[in-house]
């Protein structure tokens, strides 16, 4: 089983409705609740409080219902103990790996995780090297290609995540970070913007935000999984 542990602040707005698209992402492939299993927290939460009912209305227009949530604060162990980490922007980030520093590695921002699993798993040629080293082949490679280092692809399916989470981590600072995103010049790009601490009228962009980010991440585990 993979864990996945989504967080932002109170956990009620961003965190849910991105656990909500990886929930729905993942089972539409095949890949939940069998491989994968999704959470969230947050990094100032009160415990027991519902899901914010915009975002949850918004969410739930895309993806349909997502059944009952209740907020909790994320702690030490509820870190740890995952696999991979999707903080809803680099404060939250920073907050987890000060909580956990063994977690850093696995410690992504959404939209820093969907950039660098979709460089991973297409332009890089990455995943394709990890495949063909796994079939026995090994390319012809500079000595000072990245590449060299990517380990074969496992067989086992959820090895293939963790797989994927470890090349992430190691495509950080080389895959290229998309600065024209048409957002407003003071949103950072790896960022979810948070409407209940900005502007109320802005939870339809963090909501766009959080289910583009999380379509993906599971786009990028199709692919890892649909490799030979």
């Amino acid at each position: 089983m993979v864990n996945v542990l989504v967080v932002c602040t109170a956990n009620i707005c961003r965190s849910p409705t991105a656990a909500r698209g990886l929930r729905v992402g993942l089972a539409e492939a095949g890949l939940a609740p069998e491989s994968v299993e999704v959470e969230s927290a947050g990094v100032a939460a009160a415990d027991d409080l519902p899901m914010c009912e915009v975002a949850d209305t918004l969410s739930a227009a895309r993806l349909g219902s997502g059944g009952s949530h209740r907020s909790r604060p994320v702690t030490a162990e509820i870190a740890e103990s995952a696999d991979l980490i999707l903080a809803a922007d680099r404060g939250h980030r920073t907050a987890v790996g000060r909580l956990a520093p063994s977690t850093r590695a696995r410690v992504f921002t959404l939209r820093q995780a969907a950039r660098l699993a979709e460089w991973v798993t297409t332009d890089s040629g990455v995943l394709e090297f990890a495949a063909g080293r796994a079939a026995g082949a090994e390319p012809d490679l500079p000595e000072d290609d990245p590449r060299i280092q990517v380990p074969p692809l496992p067989e086992d399916r959820e090895q293939r995540l963790v797989w994927l989470i470890s090349e992430m981590d190691a495509a950080r600072g080389m895959a290229p970070l998309d600065v024209d995103t048409g957002e407003p010049s003071d949103w950072h790009p790896e960022d979810i913007v948070d409407p209940h601490a900005t502007d109320w009228q802005l939870h339809e962009a963090a909501v766009e935000s959080c289910l583009n980010s999380t379509a993906a991440i599971v786009q990028a585990f199709r692919r890892v999984n649909s490799m030979p």
